[in-house]
């Protein structure tokens, strides 16, 4: 292989790679939120100390907020939660360690980073609002769950494994850019400034790899390239009666809308042969039921995807 299809070939793992750590950050705010669905359902209501001093500054904002108010905000954020917490449920079908570049070539993440942040936001500003209503002596049923209390446990630790996977893919992708950018860096072929750009990404890929090693997140990787993070910490301030995949990307692969071919084509009065759509791998059905309008089932979907042409 000549340097270039070798550096073609390293930026098309930095993509992957990026992606990769994008689905990890995912999975740790996944774990966040699960964990506080877990507080907002359990009968005590109770909040641990530790989550109860980040809470005492919305005192102050929320001060002034009549108790039917902050009433309606959270059985409005607790519906969306309900609706979103469909979808967040079927990740746990992802097997991570199946990602490889052909996998994710293409695919675009922003979908699901957008439809768990908005989980993550909604769950954190209910347990918000339950934790100042209980303070001002309002007595609320505990949030319905669609499963079994104890099973969130599960879930939560099967999060966890999956962050742990994705983590060793992380790794196991960074070391194979750092391994490609050694190749090149001993060829004579490219320009020195090239080289220069190669060193860095070596260099960078090199203190990704010690963060982990040491034990540090994910989402504190001292170099994220393309990589963006959300820095707010402040929970969504209203809940609107919009669906939130209307504020989310279109669907991640496109898709014909029905009977649109077979309509008869005006100029030449022929019917128009369907276009066959090539049938989708899990990931990536997965990532666009993530973006699908809530209407549309997992269940639907895969059905259509089975019946697609290979």
């Amino acid at each position: 292989m000549d340097a270039f299809s070798q550096l073609d070939k390293v930026t098309s793992k930095r993509s992957a790679l990026e992606k990769l750590i994008d689905i990890a950050i995912g999975i740790q705010s996944q774990q966040q939120a699960m964990e506080d669905l877990s507080l907002i359902a359990k009968p005590s209501q109770e909040v641990p100390a530790k989550a109860v001093q980040h809470m005492q500054p919305f005192e102050v904002k929320y001060a002034d907020v009549a108790d039917d108010e902050l009433r309606q905000k959270l059985d409005l954020i607790e519906s969306t939660i309900h609706e979103l917490l469909n979808r967040v449920v079927v990740f746990a079908q992802l097997d991570v360690t199946a990602l490889r570049d052909e996998e994710i070539k293409g695919l675009s993440v922003d979908g699901f980073k957008q439809l768990i942040e908005a989980f993550e936001q909604r769950t954190k500003k209910s347990l918000i609002l339950r934790f100042l209503l209980k303070k001002r002596g309002v007595v609320l049923a505990a949030f319905k769950l669609p499963f079994s209390q104890e099973s969130v446990a599960e879930r939560i630790q099967s999060l966890r494994e999956k962050e742990s996977e994705c983590v060793a893919q992380i790794k196991a992708e960074a070391q194979s850019i750092i391994d490609d950018t050694q190749v090149l860096l001993a060829s004579a072929s490219l320009p020195d400034k090239m080289n220069q750009k190669l060193q860095s990404v070596q260099e960078a890929m090199q203190d990704n790899l010690q963060h982990l090693d040491n034990g540090g997140s994910v989402a504190t990787l001292p170099n994220k390239f393309e990589v963006v993070v959300s820095q707010s910490t402040e929970p969504v301030e209203e809940e609107r009666l919009v669906p939130v995949t209307a504020t989310l990307s279109p669907p991640l692969v496109a898709e014909v809308d029905e009977g649109v071919n077979n309509r008869p084509n005006k100029a030449s009065g022929k019917s128009v042969s369907p276009i066959q759509r090539k049938k989708l791998s899990t990931l990536q059905l997965l990532l666009k039921w993530l973006s699908t309008p809530w209407s549309t089932s997992w269940t639907s979907l895969k059905e259509k995807n089975d019946k697609a042409a290979l």
